[in-house]
């Protein structure tokens, strides 16, 4: 791992359904990066975005409340 890209985040899951893809979509080699998202305490749906765009994009994606 070369690059690890945080996005910290609390209460924002519609900015965060913004953030990801991009993230997700570059052509930089998977396996030289990871995404750590750093949740403060959100009351939405900050996880389940989290863990589905990881389920689907198979990427290194981290949650972290």
């Amino acid at each position: 791992m070369n690059v690890s890209v945080i996005i910290p985040t609390r209460n924002r899951a519609k900015d965060l359904k913004v953030a990801l893809p991009p993230l997700l979509n570059q052509d930089y080699p998977i396996l030289e990066y990871e995404i750590i998202v750093v949740d403060d305490g959100s009351t939405g749906n900050t996880r389940e975005i989290t863990e589905r765009a990881a389920l689907l994009n198979k990427n290194n994606i981290r949650y972290i409340y």
